[in-house]
């Protein structure tokens, strides 16, 4: 198989391994929304690995997506301290007090909020990778193309917007949070995509 290549192998059954454990102990508890977040991401690990066939996409981004998938899946599950909770705009009665509702301080971000802009800044480079072997030449990172990466990272995450609106839809007592919470991923996975371009921009 593809993803036990050499190349992959590694990265592989890290992903994998995680994977198992996080939707065993979701089975376990019956978190259905957790389960409905598992098959998303099971449907865009196959749609990595079969884009990965023509893209051959770079170690770098590889892991910055398996650690994304890893940080994602702990936030929906590992339980926190009520002190250290912050759900922005939903009912604290509610709350669902996990990692992902995590906020150090008044003034940080919150746990949810670093995911978003790591992840989504890994879609940047995956983009930009992307883009490179559909042209066939190296791109460099200028307005115009900036610009380009930047809207589709942000598109992937309007993707991802619309699933947590399923979730919420589909199933009572989710824990995605309101209007706020949806405007903050969304500031979030702009700067995650930002920082993404600049890097890419002083690498060349």
């Amino acid at each position: 198989m593809h993803i036990f290549t050499p190349r992959l192998r590694y990265i592989s059954i890290f992903i994998l391994s995680y994977f198992a454990v996080f939707t065993i102990w979701a089975v376990t508890i019956k978190n259905y929304e957790f389960m409905m977040y598992e098959a998303q991401m099971a449907a865009l690990i196959v749609i990595v690995a079969i884009m990965d066939k023509r893209i051959t996409f770079s170690n770098l981004v590889l892991w910055l997506l398996g650690l994304w998938g890893l940080l994602h899946l702990a936030g929906g599950l590992i339980p926190i301290p009520d002190t250290i909770a912050d759900m922005d705009d939903a009912d604290p009665a509610d709350a669902i007090q996990v990692l992902y509702n995590m906020r150090l301080a008044p003034y940080l971000p919150r746990y949810d909020q670093c995911v978003h802009a790591l992840g989504f800044g890994t879609c940047a480079l995956a983009a930009r990778e992307a883009l490179q072997a559909h042209l066939g030449k190296p791109i460099s990172i200028n307005i115009q193309m900036g610009s380009a990466i930047f809207l589709i990272a942000l598109g992937l995450g309007a993707i991802n917007e619309i699933v947590e609106f399923a979730a919420v839809l589909l199933i009572p007592d989710t824990n995605v949070g309101g209007y706020v919470n949806t405007g903050w991923d969304l500031v979030s996975n702009a700067a995650g995509a930002g920082l993404a371009i600049l890097y890419m921009k002083l690498k060349n």
